[in-house]
């Protein structure tokens, strides 16, 4: 009597294997894509950006390879370049862009300024800066020091009021104003969650910022500005 012999094996087991494969390499790829982190860095020492990359567990903040960072490059030109203060120490580093999250910092709108172009897609602020050496003068050193303690909020409206301005006499009392109207705003929403620290630190930061003018009426202005700016936030 003959007897049929069984057929051997699963005949799903190829396909099922098949897709488990499919599924691991693609988790591995979707975490290979999510675990790499790249952006661009801002330092308001010199006003230059490089790029930065590395790896870490998605969702947590261990990092699996060191931080490869990319030559620091100027995003701007001489003209405004030569009023910068020198900084002694090693450069700071502010986060502009994470190109992975397409996330932007708030160092990143000053990125953004400094490489705005004019018409015939020349530099902006180098060209107005070579046009007016005595605003520029005031400009940079004071943006450059909101810069270096992060506080970028002012600087749009600064750089916005300093376009339009022709007379170098009220002009650094200009800036002062106008910062002291943004951080009013900004230490009352402080206020409101109790970020104390950050108040202390941009008015400590507001009364040691030298004046650069020469005129007492000037002096005399700004250190009311301060002094508005302090009542305001200081309970009586």
């Amino acid at each position: 009597m003959n007897q049929h012999k069984k057929k051997s094996g699963n005949p799903y087991l190829i396909p099922i294997l098949l897709f488990l494969l499919l599924v691991f390499f693609g988790g591995l790829m979707f975490l290979f894509s999510t675990a790499l982190i790249q952006g661009t860095e801002f330092s308001p020492n010199n006003f230059q950006t490089r790029t930065f990359s590395y790896s870490r567990v998605p969702g947590t903040k261990i990092v699996l390879t060191k931080t490869a960072l990319g030559p620091a490059v100027s995003i701007t030109n001489t003209d405004v370049l030569k009023h910068l203060k020198t900084i002694s120490g090693a450069p700071v580093w502010h986060v502009s862009s994470i190109y992975s999250r397409s996330e932007t910092h708030p160092s990143n709108t000053l990125v953004e300024a400094l490489q705005q172009t004019n018409a015939d897609r020349a530099d902006f602020w180098g060209a107005w800066s070579n046009a007016n050496p005595s605003l520029a003068a005031v400009l940079w050193p004071f943006v450059q020091q909101l810069a270096l303690q992060e506080f970028y909020f002012p600087i749009p409206d600064i750089l916005e009021a300093a376009a339009e301005s022709k007379n170098p006499n009220d002009f650094e009392e200009k800036l002062f104003e106008i910062t002291v109207q943004a951080s009013t705003s900004r230490c009352l929403d402080w206020k409101k969650t109790g970020d104390e620290t950050a108040i202390n630190a941009l008015l400590t930061w507001l009364d040691q910022l030298p004046v650069v003018s020469q005129q007492q009426t000037t002096i005399e202005r700004i250190g009311s500005l301060r002094s508005r700016l302090r009542s305001t936030l200081t309970p009586p």
